[in-house]
């Protein structure tokens, strides 16, 4: 082959410039066929075709570029297993294939490879493996050259090192096109700087946190575009020291820090900043996490935490109240008692009468102290019924008016539509906005303002009612009062609630009012809030669950008298049993009095039929009023029993009733109160 080293470099040549050409993969393969099929001093038919390993298969070959190709063989040779015909065993053997027309390896592919022969070369792999295999037609006349054999395996390594490049190029794009497709789907803002902290990469979830897009924020300083004033002298030697140094990591783990938007505004962010070099240089990478829902969430649970201790906080006080309350029940009530018999004893023109109204009326004051405690502590026997809040409000807003003083006004705004009642004695809605509005007015009292009272129906979903302690989700009454006073300084408003708690001063606040009217609104199954704002006013929102409004039939009325019933009276304070029989003797009543429940028990044993009714305290040592009337009904079966008692739960009163007990009072007892129902009892047999 005379031109030999011509034709070497004419390849060479041709497939150097294939290497930089545009044109697509398969293209530059069958310009590759055409090459070879075009040299003269080859004298080779002007067909061939191109395999390449098939990456997904490694033991079969894939067609990949056909010059000229009779269709059928194109269908045919589509993919060829390793080991079968020319082109298989090529690749299996890794060495040149020669062969005529008539060469048995052609297997079942000979009918279509008549008249020719063929050249197989191996595309050889730098590893010593095969990429593929081309293979060219040859005239049958031809003898087998090897100088045509040497260039042809010139062209196939030439060929291999496009195919490598090809493929490299194909895996950095696919590679790259992935990583773009992961910073887009990012839902963090992903940012790179170069060192000298320009940006390099924005993608579009820092477009949406931060305002900019991406043309606005290529190539600027990061620090002009999201780093706060008051934080960039601090961010800028770090970042330059960090990009200056062989760290991987600025940041040994994410921080919470705040992040400037194009608008101006700063937002809670979470940073993580790490390092990396690209080509020689540099940069550092920042994934971004917008935390303000997470803040919002965190803050609404420390909310909801605090609600939660509150309300702790708040029952065990309730709890400790309610015992402190019913022994100074006793004690108020023999106080009274004793004094006001010792009164009536006294002639008109007495000196110590005086002294007596002074402990009587200091003793009402303790009951009304007593009673307030009790409200408190969610123990005071109180007439539930179905009642109109909007009816209600407009009475005691009438009383409100009379001793609030005219500098504050009072607006009340009910909805036309809030008409529905809730389950509530009378008392305690009076207390709850006389406590609140006495509040509003102090806080208003030299400068005079507006107390606003509303009222709506609302309905509370899952969602609303899970942000709110205590509450579930249903129909709702919402008051809200509010004042444009000085509001509550944000260091006593944790406190507002804890009984005797009061930044006024001694002789103006004893510190209940707010805890009454929070603990009449958990007794309610409600809930209240706080909107504060110090030096503008303050609102208070009560959530009261509504109710069918039904109406129950009341009591008749009996009018206070005494009677000639034999009465046998337990209660272990001594000084109250005393001053309650010396009270029903006087009316005529025949009262035997134990302070024990157990000698109590013994003397109803023996002497059951000389009583015709049965008072009992319920909190007693040994026995309680509860165990007592279960072991007095065993012996008597139907005696009218009445049970009072300083603190009573609906539990209490339920399972009283069950037992056979037909009354029970509140402590401390009115004389006539007692008479009517003593009188109600044994008239009922």
């Amino acid at each position: 082959m005379k031109s030999s080293n011509k034709d070497i470099r004419t390849v060479l040549s041709s497939v150097m410039r294939l290497a930089v050409s545009q044109e697509s993969f398969t293209d530059i393969l069958r310009h590759f066929l055409k090459i070879l099929t075009s040299l003269p001093s080859l004298n080779l038919i002007n067909r061939g075709a191109l395999f390449l390993v098939d990456e997904e298969s490694p033991h079969n070959l894939q067609l990949r570029a056909a010059h000229n190709l009779p269709p059928k063989i194109n269908n045919l040779c589509h993919q060829v297993p390793f080991g079968q015909c020319l082109c298989g065993q090529c690749a299996a053997e890794g060495k040149i294939i020669l062969a005529d027309n008539s060469d048995p390896r052609y297997q079942r592919y000979i009918d279509i490879s008549q008249p020719y022969g063929h050249y197989c070369i191996p595309i050889p792999d730098r590893s010593g493996s095969v990429l593929g295999v081309f293979t060219l037609y040859t005239r049958i006349e031809d003898h087998y050259d090897p100088e045509i054999v040497e260039l042809l395996q010139i062209a196939a390594i030439a060929i291999a090192g496009i195919i490598r490049l090809q493929r490299s190029a194909a895996k950095l794009s696919s590679s790259q096109h992935y990583a773009k497709a992961i910073t887009n789907a990012a839902i963090d803002a992903i940012i790179m700087m170069d060192d000298r902290a320009r940006v390099t990469l924005w993608n579009p979830a820092a477009t949406r946190l931060f305002g900019y897009a991406k043309e606005e924020a290529m190539g600027r300083n990061v620090h002009d575009l999201i780093v706060p004033d008051n934080y960039s002298d601090a961010y800028r030697p770090a970042l330059i020291s960090f990009l200056k140094r062989d760290q991987k990591e600025i940041l040994a783990r994410t921080v919470e820090v705040n992040a400037r938007c194009r608008d101006g505004r700063e937002i809670p962010v979470e940073l993580s900043l790490s390092g990396v070099d690209i080509n020689g240089h540099r940069h550092a990478v920042g994934i971004i996490r917008d935390i303000r829902r997470r803040r919002q969430a965190e803050e609404e649970r420390m909310e909801l935490d605090r609600q939660l201790q509150q309300s702790w906080r708040l029952e065990a006080v309730g709890t400790l109240a309610g015992g402190i309350a019913h022994d100074f029940n006793n004690i108020t009530a023999s106080v009274l008692g004793f004094a006001g018999m010792a009164l009536e004893e006294l002639p008109a023109d007495s000196p110590i009468r005086s002294d007596l109204e002074h402990i009587i009326s200091a003793g009402r004051r303790a009951k009304e102290i007593t009673r307030q405690i009790l409200t408190f502590s969610r123990g005071q026997d109180l007439h539930f019924s179905p009642l109109r809040l909007d009816l209600m409000l407009q009475e005691t807003i009438k009383l409100l008016r009379a001793s609030i003083p005219a500098a504050i006004k009072i607006e009340l705004h009910i909805a036309q539509e809030c008409q529905a009642s809730i389950m509530a004695d009378p008392l305690q809605i009076h207390q709850i906005l006389m406590n609140i509005c006495a509040n509003s007015y102090y806080a208003m009292r030299r400068h005079g303002g507006t107390i606003d009272i509303h009222l709506q129906n609302i309905t509370l979903s899952e969602t609303e009612a899970a942000a709110i302690i205590g509450l579930s989700p249903g129909n709702y009454v919402q008051l809200s009062i509010s004042d444009t006073g000085t509001g509550i300084p944000p260091e006593v408003l944790p406190k507002i609630f804890n009984p005797f708690f009061t930044t006024k001063p001694k002789p103006e606040g004893t510190g209940m009012g707010l805890a009454i009217v929070h603990g009449i609104v958990t007794k309610l199954n409600g809930a209240i809030q706080i909107k504060n704002s110090p030096g503008l006013g303050a609102t208070f929102t009560i959530y009261v669950p509504t109710c069918q409004a039904e109406t129950e039939p009341e009591t008749p009325k009996l009018p206070a008298m005494g009677g000639h019933e034999r009465i046998l009276l337990v209660d272990d304070e001594a000084p109250l049993a005393e001053i309650t029989a010396r009270a029903l003797n006087k009316t005529g009543y025949k009262v035997t009095y134990k302070t024990d429940s157990l000698e109590a028990l013994e003397t109803f044993k023996a002497r059951p039929g000389d009583f015709d009714i049965i008072l009992t305290d319920q909190t007693m040592p040994n026995m309680t009023g509860i165990d007592l009337a279960v072991e007095l009904l065993k012996i008597k079966a139907h005696i009218p029993i009445i049970m009072f008692t300083g603190i009573i739960d609906q539990d209490t009163m339920q399972y009283a009733k069950e037992i056979g007990i037909r009354k029970i009072i509140l402590k401390p007892m009115e004389l006539d109160k007692l008479s009517a129902a003593i009188q109600q009892l044994c008239g009922e047999g």
